[in-house]
């Protein structure tokens, strides 16, 4: 969505009662182009006009591995269990490290195996795979994905309806019970009516392959995400529609760092806001954006608090939005025509980054384990502060000024290379960044009141956060290597 403007007047004021249960969905501000995330009432299906499809109809598994072969593995294995099986199975390695091998599987025809030489990314595997299959029906599911064992034989007879282009799931989020993966079923369920929809996620597909054929495929979408958006919207322009079987939820049973998390909400749930950034790339378009963020956020808040909801999920929220924010100065940098580093920016940059840093720094004062944690992961996801964006980080006033070489004169607060007019408006009457980003941060201030969520979080709340994400067992993400500040 694009950002929203604040209103000339009380920017930053928020009516707690505005946001809805249904505001976790969007775990960054911005419902972007992700599909719906909250399900309304399930239709009933029309299973009576489906014509049955007989056992000599081939039915091609069509798969995709990237150094996450243990869950490839187990899918495979899976299949064994399946009331119908498939009659061919293909698996596109995308650049695995090592290369990845398909298990012996019994009784089931042996996989065969497309190997990329070097990771390509979704929209060029599926697309590879899916032009090699031979059946009369493809199934395409990611490798993270567990359907019941009689779904497909259920749902063939909707697939092969000539009205019907693609059959598909809700996803429910199966990838443990930490806190990381309490909070992706609360932030990301793919839920869906059960019936006709305008969008099917591409974590399972089942479609005829001359519905394959006569769309062309994705056309050359070589993009490595949104290929579901993209196909979907081919098959529906196409004339075919677009079925769920939400009765019956495929399981997605990746288990994801906290790291790993936030980089997939980055992927999925930040486009409309650095949209709106690409399209304004000046300091009222990166501070329309972090208002829609930092609104967005709240809202969200305001729900885990008003639910009960467990204190840990805040610390994901801030680190969302922490991304989000950097994301949107980045994102400015690089539509300004610049490569985007902190000394590289232009000057009206730098002074609302740092101003955003300082603000957040003043945040977390109280709060020593939480701002270096909060740091820490930061860096994790890409993001290293030094010279005066690290002074304004830690709230270094004085440092600031320092690093960056100003004169005595200038704002430490945000290290702009001239002096900066403080809390007076600036030119043409725009309010100063230390102000704007100070206001914005401040509506989360009732989060570091003397024992409240913020002190939970400082003391048992974090230490509860790394403890179950170190002894949990983590699949690989390629989000972690896509979705990075240099990608």
């Amino acid at each position: 969505m694009p950002a929203e403007n604040p209103p000339a007047e009380n920017r930053f004021a928020a009516n707690p009662s505005s946001g809805s249960p249904a505001a976790f969905a969007s775990p960054s501000g911005d419902s972007g182009s992700a599909p719906p995330a909250s399900a309304p009432p399930a239709q009933p299906a029309a299973s009576a006009s489906l014509r049955p499809v007989g056992a000599s109809s081939q039915v091609s598994l069509v798969t995709y591995v990237y150094n996450d072969g243990e869950l490839a593995d187990a899918l495979l294995h899976s299949l064994q269990t399946w009331s119908r099986k498939p009659n061919e199975i293909i698996v596109v390695d995308d650049g695995s490290c090592p290369p990845y091998t398909p298990p012996a599987l019994p009784g089931l025809p042996k996989p065969r195996l497309c190997r990329l030489a070097a990771n390509q990314g979704v929209g060029v595997s599926k697309a590879r795979g899916l032009g090699l299959a031979r059946g009369e029906f493809i199934l395409s599911m990611d490798c993270d994905m567990r359907l019941a064992p009689d779904w497909q034989e259920q749902s063939l007879p909707a697939a092969a309806r000539p009205e019907i282009g693609l059959v598909g799931v809700s996803v429910l989020c199966a990838g443990g019970d930490d806190l990381t993966a309490r909070y992706l079923r609360l932030a990301e369920q793919q839920l869906l009516p059960d019936g006709e929809t305008d969008f099917l996620s591409g974590s399972v597909w089942l479609m005829r392959r001359q519905v394959w054929e006569a769309v062309g495929g994705f056309g050359g979408y070589a993009a490595r995400t949104h290929e579901d958006h993209h196909f979907c919207a081919r098959v529906r322009r196409a004339g075919y529609k677009l079925v769920s079987c939400a009765a019956r939820p495929g399981l997605q049973v990746r288990s994801l760092s906290r790291h790993d998390m936030i980089l997939r909400f980055a992927a999925w749930l930040h486009g409309g806001i650095l949209d709106s950034v690409r399209a304004q790339p000046n300091p009222d378009g990166v501070r329309a954006a972090g208002y829609a963020a930092g609104l967005g956020a709240l809202r969200r808040l305001e729900t885990a608090l008003q639910e009960n909801l467990e204190r840990e999920f805040i610390y994901f929220e801030l680190l969302a939005l922490a991304n989000l924010c950097l994301r949107i100065f980045q994102t400015a940098a690089r539509a300004e025509g610049e490569p985007g580093g902190p000394t590289e920016a232009p000057d009206w940059l730098v002074r609302e980054r740092r101003a955003w840093l300082g603000a957040l720094a003043g945040l977390l004062a109280p709060f020593r384990l939480l701002g270096k944690v909060l740091q820490a992961d930061l860096a994790v996801l890409g993001w290293r502060f030094s010279g005066p964006d690290a002074a304004a980080f830690s709230g270094d006033k004085t440092g600031v000024s320092a690093v960056a070489g100003a004169s005595p004169a200038a704002c430490g607060a945000c290290g702009a290379s001239g002096a900066c007019s403080g809390p007076a408006p600036e030119s043409g009457g725009q309010v100063a960044p230390t102000v704007y980003w100070s206001e914005l941060m401040n509506i989360f201030k009732s989060l570091a009141a003397p024992n409240g969520v913020f002190a939970y979080l400082n003391g048992p709340g974090l230490r509860r956060i790394i403890q179950e994400d170190a002894q949990a067992g983590r699949n690989f993400s390629f989000y972690r290597t896509l979705y990075r500040p240099g990608a």
